[in-house]
């Protein structure tokens, strides 16, 4: 679980240097991405740790409307095939 939380906070930092307009490349490491985003001269500590939150409930919601349909999905086929016997 904790390797799917960095890769989490890789997309959100990438995603978050990319919103400030920063040169980003996927080869960046998670502190690679935290120094570019702390270091830059558009840094604003309060507005990037609210923006930051945005990004991450944004993710979080995308994730859980993606389980919600697979799951209806599920259940659409379970009911499907209960009814077809």
């Amino acid at each position: 679980m904790a390797f799917r939380g960095l890769t989490s906070e890789k997309k959100n930092l990438h995603v978050l240097a990319t919103e400030l307009s920063l040169p980003v490349s996927d080869d960046l490491k998670v502190f690679q991405l935290k120094n570019l985003v702390t270091d830059s001269t558009k840094y604003e500590e309060e507005f990037v740790k609210y923006l930051l939150i945005i990004i991450m409930v944004g993710r979080q919601l995308s994730e859980q409307a993606v389980e919600y349909d697979r799951l209806a999905i599920q259940k659409k086929n379970t009911d499907f095939g209960v009814k077809k016997k």
